[in-house]
């Protein structure tokens, strides 16, 4: 089964340099924990779901302008994310659980031996 909070949380991912902060809602799949968030690059808005545990990208779904006006409105965004959150089962369920599992170990295991320990995430339940 597959929970999206309705409270926002602050977590870090592993980027080029080094831990960065991200703020979205988080998904729980199984027993793994993802934030989805909307990002916006020069030509593209993309909503990105990222692996709590080690920080690593996932997956990136490309959004219409449409689509991300509606994430910012809470209502809205939350059943877009469970939506979309769909693609995330499909790529857990081709990897295998266990396989996804061992890559997010390996990965918090190597994004720690570059960055040094991942921040602690915070809940925020007034967002």
């Amino acid at each position: 089964m597959m929970k999206i909070s309705d409270y926002a949380v602050k977590t870090y991912i592993a980027t080029g340099g080094g831990w960065t902060p991200r703020v979205g809602h988080m998904i729980n799949l199984y027993d793994f924990d993802l934030i989805v968030f909307p990002q916006k690059t020069e030509s593209q808005i993309f909503l990105n779901f990222t692996d709590m545990k080690s920080g690593n990208h996932v997956y990136s779904l490309p959004l219409s302008p449409i689509d991300f006006f509606e994430t910012g409105i809470k209502e809205r965004c939350l059943v877009m994310f469970q939506e979309k959150a769909s693609v995330i089962k499909e790529i857990i369920d081709e990897t295998g659980i266990d396989n996804f599992s061992k890559k997010s170990i390996e990965a918090l295991k190597n994004n720690e031996e570059r960055f040094g320990i991942k921040p602690v995430t915070e809940i925020y339940q007034n967002i």
